[in-house]
């Protein structure tokens, strides 16, 4: 006859083995349920990306981008549904410290626009970028919140889907060897692209390629033999889809980039460091924008046979718009894009382009405390939260891409771009949602001989 002992115990493993069932069945429907709000979230972003081929961003425009609400809104239900205010709480610091330098730009503007007695059709254009801006900081926030670090792989892996997909769409028209000798020919001459590689240089897709280059060759994890592997593939492809866009500008800052990340990275006092690059790129784009006002830089380029491509003429035509001085106070933002449009009615361009330089366009839109708050909060602000809420190495992923995109500031139109702004908030917030913050050590006190005797007199009183 069985003992209470061992029909306890046989009753006990009956029910672990159910449990193990059950939650074997739980982690199973959990993965599946994962995976599906990944899938989603990939459609969302690669439907979104596809806006930016030719052909439909000259029929409808920024419209496109509307889809990738689809990816807040998923985010947004996954936390009514999950209550997951952990991870919400990881990234908070950074979300505020975001959309307050939206909230910033658009209380300066509006003070600009009230004193200016600016149209309400001017103040409308401006609200409806920044709220564009809004959505793009917001896609970033969505990622990182449903999948942390994980989210700047999915991203990569839905901007691949996208450029994959456009060059299937493109290349009928072409033939395979014609493309594969388009494509060649663009990158051996360094940026002439014609027929099937021009259809392929979308600007701000390619540029967020170039600073996955920079985070996959300085910052991807490598413990594993798994993690060395996946960094290579993801190597492999960031650097084909970076030349297939082939920007020259985004090629030089993304060696800029990596050099600098490659030298600092390591180093023992790397915040000091970190804080000292912030501070000589606020101090280096103010002398920049002062010699573009004064024509030293298009001398300089002209020098050195550097292709200007009729740059140097839009910021000569931009000088009758603002003054390098503590008195301006600038036009209120999207300005500019309302003054290229003029220029374009008057018949002094071709077309409304670009002023394809972001300092310039900065500083005539916010003026000279405008842009010195852009600059000041971009280069020292977020570099120090960077710092002082999570780690150093958080604080050097953020450093080092925000060198390849301000080198791309200075003579193109990306930091209102809307991926490029999206990966820009995307790449140190991701990285710092990863970070686990550790209690410092307690400390040892040795006791002084009061609290001994005190002690020892405790202890004999106990005994007897």
């Amino acid at each position: 006859m069985n003992t209470l002992n061992e029909i306890l115990t046989k009753k006990d493993y009956a029910e672990r083995s159910f449990g193990d069932k059950r939650d074997s069945r739980q982690i199973s429907q959990n993965s599946e349920k994962r995976l599906m709000l990944k899938v989603f979230f990939v459609l969302f972003i690669v439907l979104a990306a596809m806006g930016d081929q030719k052909v439909l961003n000259s029929l409808y425009g920024g419209i496109p981008k509307v889809i990738s609400v689809g990816a807040i809104a998923l985010a947004f239900f996954y936390g009514i549904y999950k209550s997951d205010y952990k991870s919400l709480k990881k990234i908070l610091v950074p979300v505020i410290m975001y959309i307050l330098l939206l909230v910033l730009i658009m209380v300066y503007s509006l003070i600009i626009w009230i004193l200016g007695f600016t149209e309400l059709s001017s103040i409308m254009r401006g609200s409806s970028k920044l709220l564009y801006q809004l959505i793009a900081v917001l896609v970033a926030v969505s990622g990182v919140y449903l999948f942390g670090r994980e989210s700047i792989k999915l991203f990569f892996i839905s901007f691949c889907m996208c450029y994959s997909i456009i060059m299937l769409i493109e290349m009928p028209k072409y033939g395979f060897i014609e493309s594969v000798l388009s494509i060649f020919n663009a990158v051996i001459t360094f940026g002439e692209a014609r027929g099937y590689a021009r259809m392929l240089e979308i600007h701000d897709q390619t540029y967020v390629m170039g600073l996955y280059v920079v985070y996959f060759i300085l910052f991807a994890p490598r413990d594993t033999k798994a993690q060395r592997k996946e960094r290579i593939i993801c190597i492999i492809l960031s650097i084909f889809y970076f030349l297939v866009g082939m920007k020259r500008i985004a090629i030089v800052a993304a060696g800029l980039a990596i050099v600098v990340g490659l030298i600092i990275k390591r180093r023992k006092n790397l915040n000091k460091i970190i804080i000292y690059i912030g501070i000589a790129m606020v101090v280096g784009f103010f002398l920049f924008l002062y010699t573009v006002r004064t024509g030293s830089f298009t001398t300089f380029l002209d020098v050195t046979g550097i292709n200007m491509m009729g740059r140097d003429s839009a910021w000569q035509m931009a000088a009758n718009y603002y003054e390098f001085s503590p008195l301006f106070l600038g036009h209120g933002f999207e300005s500019v894009d309302a003054l290229v449009k003029s220029w374009a009615e008057q018949g002094l361009t071709n077309k409304p382009l670009p002023l394809h330089n972001d300092f310039l366009k900065v500083f005539i839109e916010l003026g000279f405390y405008g842009f010195t708050i852009w600059l000041i909060t971009q280069y020292l602000v977020y570099p120090i939260i960077w710092l002082k809420l999570y780690d150093t190495a958080t604080g050097c992923v953020y450093i080092c891409i925000l060198i390849y995109m301000s080198v791309t500031f200075m003579t193109d139109n990306t930091a209102f771009l809307f991926w490029s702004t999206m990966a820009l908030r995307l790449f140190p917030m991701a990285y710092a949602s990863g970070v686990e913050k550790t209690k410092p050590a307690a400390k040892w006190n040795n006791p002084t001989s009061r609290e001994i005797n005190y002690r020892l007199q405790e202890i004999y009183e106990g005994k007897s």
